[in-house]
């Protein structure tokens, strides 16, 4: 009986039978095509025949003429089985045949899947004809499936089940890895710890990242691997170097196209110029006071000194135009993706380097493009957090060169320096090197003992080398040397958990502290019903130290994810943020998150533990390298009660890569299922593993390279050296001496006598300096913002600040009237007026241009405090 079973079953594969199907097959699924198109009439005005269009009929004649052509088929393919034979030998036994129907009936396949999940505003006047043709591109996406899996079956030498196991250290790797995002989703799930409890400084997920977009970087690197053996003949280097040229040409030229859009950093409201705002306005204005002559940030101690530096440079060249500055900056990060394919290079070879950095290059133009929209962090945008990522993406790809090549100590030498520059950006990265410095000893185990202590201790003295030059620049200051190594942990204890000093006892406001931060943690969420959200409401109370720690790290695991696709829809840009999935709300608290968000989020987690696992199969813990900075950072971030939004963007691009890594590991299995020649993976990965062979260390080329990471860090405090002091103004007297001299009070209804009358009132103010990123409001106009005095008020005025040599403190100023053209950013000013709490209320405005110009309050009244309007 088994026998017969075995018979009966081989009967069916015989290669005469085995066609026929196929057509069978084929003319089963027009028939049920016609079929659904016949099912639906046209519209009345439209009909021609049996209340059909002429479109529809003559779509229907082709598709009976198409069944009929696959009957006649069928017919002659059971008549002459031997012809039979000889077409599916031909097709299947033809390497060129095979592979040209299976890469055709592939593009087939996306082609049709790609219009079937294309929202109709997508293709514009197309919508009518694919809602028409729906079931038959349904049909054609089955047979393009259906044909791509027989060719597999057919041509496939081994079982998927012999590929995967081929690489079954990776899978197990990543059946751990995935078990571990399971454990932190049910934890979540149960709790609703890290997204049900929004507090201060949590905001929404990173930027997203189309399907079409991820596809589209996976086919260029797959093209490129199966370039590249053509290339074996060429110079590795010179490869490479074209690699990353046309990789920083295209990312530049892209990132700097996009328009400088506004945002909560550069705003435009009220149609005012676009300036500097907020974080954005404190790292300009710390240049702006090295371009007066008075040092970075006044002269006072800045711990995230690199970026304002960086930005005094770009305003030695392009003088005060932001467009110009921050296009100039979009072209210096495009080297970014240039790192990541450096760095996945090194992991995994040059497809999926080229795959990743394509995919870093499209995420940015993404982040360029919806800057308006949510809280990110761009190419464009006046913060820390982009250049962070880069300083992060170089340092891992020195440590991990380094790893591979222990003898060379001054790569590690090269990472200890970019992690002290990066330390100038964000100061989280300082919690990254005792973790480093314990993964030198894990990961290198097998190394020689002098290699790993020489490379620990190169690592500290880089970081040491490239921020000592501006250690010494605030030692000359008063304060003691290493303070920026400390400044912010301090400035964290006190401010985020209340602890003063060095008593570390919590103050008698930490509670208040806490409540403050649930006000407006319920001002975040708009108070949400409960039944809207996925997550339980009020399993927990977290209010702890220790639970509000374990809320940020949660939820800044939880944004890094959430920004790969979560629907079969391919929307555009717009509609993923704003009407699409709620992740990019800093409100949202785990709703809306259904059944097929929550498959495709288990796939994006699969795919990024494979990555994973494949990056560990291919390197060890070198591989695992990314994803310990990974933690360790938004462990960071956490510590400082922070997650989400911009604040990931140093390390959630570490996601992106090891899910291309995965989706590359799917792409290979299926190519060697199907019989390709896949040495595009084996060779680079059994070329990069081979066993590193001892040589001494070159002490010259330690000393060189320390020498010029101490030269790359003294460029920050020489930023604040080409300038002299513009404002010699000290006293009140030489500010009234200034403006007599210059003729200004013939512009004015009062005399410098009136003026220093008024100045004798203790409230009383006058300002000397630069006057700064003007703002005019109508009444009733302001930014959606807590900030006085750009909150919305009702009575028109100019915002602006003012930075000069009578306030070590930036001045905010405001002043009531109408609009003028003589308020303008980077002028000259004095400033009258009344100092209140908040910012000083202006009186009258004398800007020393030339010719000079004075506004005045209407209604001017020489007392303080000044009158509510």
């Amino acid at each position: 009986m088994a026998n017969k079973n075995i018979a009966h079953r081989s009967r069916w594969r015989e290669p005469h039978i085995q066609p026929v199907l196929y057509a069978v097959f084929l003319a089963v699924g027009v028939l049920i095509t016609l079929f659904s198109v016949l099912s639906s009439r046209s519209e009345e005005k439209r009909a021609f025949l049996f209340g059909y269009s002429i479109e529809k009929i003559l779509l229907g004649a082709g598709l009976l003429l198409l069944l009929s052509l696959f009957i006649v088929l069928i017919v002659k393919l059971v008549r002459q089985p031997d012809w039979s034979r000889r077409l599916w030998q031909k097709v299947f036994e033809n390497e060129f045949v095979s592979v040209a129907v299976l890469w055709g009936s592939g593009i087939v396949f996306l082609a049709c899947w790609i219009t079937l999940f294309l929202p109709y505003y997508r293709v514009g006047k197309l919508a009518g004809y694919i809602s028409q043709l729906k079931p038959v591109i349904v049909w054609l996406a089955v047979v393009g499936a259906a044909t791509m899996l027989l060719i597999l079956l057919e041509r496939g030498k081994e079982s998927i089940r012999s590929i995967i196991l081929t690489n079954k250290t990776a899978v197990w790797v990543a059946v751990i890895f995935m078990g571990l995002f399971t454990i932190a989703g049910a934890l979540i799930f149960v709790t609703g710890i890290g997204a049900s409890y929004p507090e201060d400084y949590w905001y929404g997920t990173g930027v997203p990242l189309l399907g079409l977009q991820i596809f589209f970087a996976l086919v260029v690197g797959v093209f490129w691997g199966w370039l590249e053996p053509r290339w074996k003949g060429k110079s590795p280097f010179k490869i490479d170097v074209l690699i990353c040229a046309v990789l920083w040409i295209v990312t530049a030229w892209l990132w700097a196209r996009e328009p400088m859009l506004p945002n909560y950093f550069m705003p435009d409201t009220a149609k005012n110029i676009m300036y500097p705002y907020s974080d954005s306005a404190t790292f300009d204005t710390a240049s702006q006071y090295a371009l007066i002559g008075q040092g970075l940030f006044n002269n006072q101690f800045f711990d995230r000194s690199l970026y304002s530096a960086f930005l005094t440079y770009l305003h030695i060249i392009f003088g005060q135009n932001y467009d110009q500055i921050l296009t100039t900056q979009a072209v210096v990060y495009a080297v970014f993706p240039v790192i990541i394919y450096l760095l996945m290079k090194e992991l995994h070879g040059r497809a999926l380097g080229v795959s990743a950095a394509v995919l870093i290059l499209l995420r940015g133009v993404n982040a360029l493009v919806s800057a308006t929209w949510i809280d990110l962090a761009s190419p464009k945008m006046i913060l820390t957090d982009f250049p962070t990522a880069i300083g992060i993406a170089l340092f891992i790809l020195f440590l991990i060169k380094w790893l591979k090549e222990p003898h060379k100590t001054h790569l590690a030498l090269w990472a200890g320096g970019l992690l002290g520059m990066s330390l100038m950006l964000r100061t989280h990265v300082f919690l990254l090197l005792p973790f480093v410095l314990a993964y030198i000893i894990l990961a290198g185990w097998k190394m020689r003992w002098n290699y790993r202590i020489a490379a620990s201790l190169a690592l500290i003295i880089g970081m040491l080398a490239a921020t000592t030059p501006w250690d010494i620049r605030n030692n000359s200051n008063g304060l003691p040397m290493f303070y920026m190594y400390y400044a912010r942990i301090q400035s964290v204890l006190r401010n985020r958990y209340g602890i003063n000093g060095d008593s570390y006892i919590p103050s008698s406001s930490l509670s208040a502290s806490v409540e403050a931060r649930k006000a407006h943690a319920r001002v975040l969420t708009g108070a949400l019903p409960h039944e809207q959200t996925m997550f339980p409401m009020d399993a927990i109370r977290c209010e702890s130290r220790v639970c509000m720690i374990a809320n940020h790290m949660f939820h800044n695991l939880i944004t890094s994810v959430l920004f790969f696709p979560t629907s079969t829809e391919l929307d555009d840009l717009w509609n993923v943020i704003k009407e699409g999935s709620p992740f990019w709300k800093a409100n949202w608290r785990g709703e809306e998150v259904g059944v097929p968000e929550g498959i495709l989020l288990s796939i994006n987690l699969a795919l990024i533990s494979l990555g994973v696992g494949v990056a560990w199969e291919r390197n060890k813990l070198i591989g695992l390298l990314p994803v310990v900075i990974f933690f360790v950072y938004i462990l960071s971030n956490a510590l400082a009660l922070t997650s989400g939004g911009r604040y990931i963007a140093p390390v959630d691009w570490i996601m992106c890569v090891y899910y291309m890594a995965g989706l590359f590991q799917i792409t290979f299995w299926m190519l060697r299922s199907a019989g390709v020649n896949t040495r595009f993976w084996e060779y680079q990965a059994e070329a990069e593993t081979e066993a590193p062979v001892p040589f001494p260390i070159k002490y010259s080329r330690v000393i060189s390279t320390l020498v010029i990471v101490f030269m790359i860090g003294s460029l920050v405090p020489i930023a604040e050296i080409p300038f002299e002091k513009r404002y010699e103004v000290d006293t009140v007297d030489d500010a009234l001496a200034m403006l007599e001299q210059k003729g200004m009070f013939e512009q004015t209804g009062f005399d410098r006598n009136t003026l220093a009358a008024f100045l004798a009132d203790p409230q009383a103010q006058i300002v000397v300096g630069r006057l700064l990123y003007p703002r005019y409001y109508e009444s009733g106009d302001g930014e959606t913002d807590r900030h006085y005095p750009y909150v919305h008020l009702d009575y028109p005025r100019y915002v602006f600040l003012v930075i000069g040599p009578l306030d070590i403190i930036t001045q905010s100023v405001i002043v009531e009237g109408g609009r003028t053209d003589f308020i303008t950013h980077a002028a000259d000013v004095v400033v009258v007026g009344c100092r209140n709490e908040l910012n000083m209320d202006g009186l009258v405005v004398f800007e020393l241009s030339d010719p000079s110009h004075v506004y005045v309050k209407p209604h001017l009244e020489w007392k303080c405090p000044v009158r509510a309007p």
